[in-house]
């Protein structure tokens, strides 16, 4: 059974990928933030801010965002969610063109 939800996600990711892979990835993140917290103040706040602008970096962002403030809630069996998203296709009024 596939079961799906937030905190299972970096679980299935890791397996995906591997732990070495894994590993060299969390060390070039550390590189990359370790020199972005060493940046003066105003050229780091012009990194941050060409990355809000970069929409696709702030999509990143805003979705590891809710993943973080969602990681405590319970996961579900994936067919659940295709049923309960079934339910509430069904439950919206079509729109009229």
């Amino acid at each position: 059974m596939i079961t799906w939800g937030v905190p299972l996600l970096c679980q299935q990711w890791c397996a995906f990928i591997g732990e070495t892979a894994m590993r060299r990835i969390e060390a070039t993140a550390d590189v990359f933030l370790t020199a972005l917290k060493a940046l003066p103040r105003k050229e780091r706040d012009a990194v941050l801010v060409r990355i809000a602008h970069d929409k696709s970096l702030a999509r990143d962002l805003l979705d590891l965002a809710v993943i973080a403030q969602r990681r405590r809630e319970p996961s579900r069996p994936f067919a659940q969610y295709l049923a309960d998203r079934k339910k509430r296709a069904k439950r919206k009024p079509k729109r009229s063109r």
